[in-house]
């Protein structure tokens, strides 16, 4: 049963829980991961499945984790669903806390994402500590959806702007 919302994809889910949540996305892994497909038979192709992540799958076949999570997720930057319709990204101006704001730190994620890790947790604590018209930025290879809703929940507001096939600038401030 798909929930229809992929922007809850990572690098960390399992295949097998990628399907059985989002069924609609077999066709788009199978042509990314053609391995996957010479997995004839079921039983063997079930533990496969249920051993490897995104990121396992992505790597097996020499494809970045960004170009993955893109594909799988579609091309909606926000799809349905996913909580961030109505956020300002990329297709519209920049926000004004954006604009008058400072940017007070930075992290380029893209190589610790690839490598399997994880940025959240620097990013929470250095957006936590922002003060009034100070902005903080995350470069990933795809967009961070689920931090931005973490964000979000902490009171703090984020705006994307996609600056190349593998590179998603996201900015923080704190809620004025």
């Amino acid at each position: 049963m798909s929930s229809g919302d992929r922007s809850e994809i990572t690098p960390d889910m399992k295949i097998a829980d990628l399907l059985e949540q989002h069924p609609e996305v077999e066709t788009v892994l199978l042509e990314a991961a053609p391995s996957l497909a010479k997995l004839k038979t079921p039983s063997l192709r079930s533990v496969v499945t249920n051993t490897k992540t995104v990121r396992q799958i992505a790597e097996a076949e020499g494809i970045s984790i960004g170009v993955m999570i893109g594909r799988l997720r579609g091309s909606e930057s926000c799809p349905e669903g996913s909580g961030l319709e109505n956020d300002t990204h990329s297709n519209e101006s920049r926000p004004i806390w954006l604009e008058e704001g400072t940017e007070v730190g930075s992290l380029d994620a893209r190589e610790q994402i690839q490598s399997g890790g994880h940025p959240l947790p620097t990013v929470m604590s250095a957006i936590l500590k922002l003060a009034p018209k100070e902005v903080y930025s995350l470069t990933a290879p795809f967009e961070p959806i689920p931090l931005i809703k973490k964000a979000r929940d902490a009171g703090c507001v984020a705006w994307t702007e996609q600056l190349g096939p593998e590179e998603f600038k996201t900015y923080f401030a704190k809620a004025q």
